[in-house]
């Protein structure tokens, strides 16, 4: 799964923080390690191999797990592949997050989930509500 989105420079980094934690959940009962934080990029990583194995499963992807998988490449673009065909729309989001919270991004995401990661940016004035529209398959 790794290798389907992550740069091959980052295959190995990303596998291992992945086995990382996995290795501790599964082995927690007969590791003599009685603390162990999880860090939040372990997390997102989690969520996003997660979201790819859902995809790879044949499903489809609900407007809520569309929404982190842009976010996350957004805000992780350094792992994005350089032949990715969503490059161009991840790098237009990631311009958009610099200016708005996470809340704010996801509210937008959902409320113009029925289309095309199209961002208005000529129109984007740091207004309250951030327009988009958002059509991702």
């Amino acid at each position: 799964m790794i290798n389907l989105y992550i740069k091959a420079e980052h295959q190995k980094e990303a596998a291992a923080l992945f086995r990382k934690d996995y290795d501790f959940f599964r082995h927690a009962d007969r590791s003599g390690v009685r603390d162990y934080e999880v860090k939040e990029v372990s997390v997102l990583f989690l969520i996003f191999l997660s979201l790819c194995s859902f995809e790879f499963l044949g499903q489809k992807k609900t407007v809520e797990m569309r929404a982190f998988f842009w976010w996350f490449f957004a805000s992780h673009p350094h792992y994005l592949k350089q032949d990715a065909p969503v490059k161009a729309s991840v790098l237009k989001v990631r311009q958009i997050l610099g200016e708005i919270s996470k809340r704010e991004y996801f509210q937008a995401f959902i409320t113009a989930s029925d289309g095309d990661l199209l961002f208005n940016l000529e129109a984007e004035k740091r207004t309250s509500q951030p327009r988009m529209v958002v059509r991702v398959s």
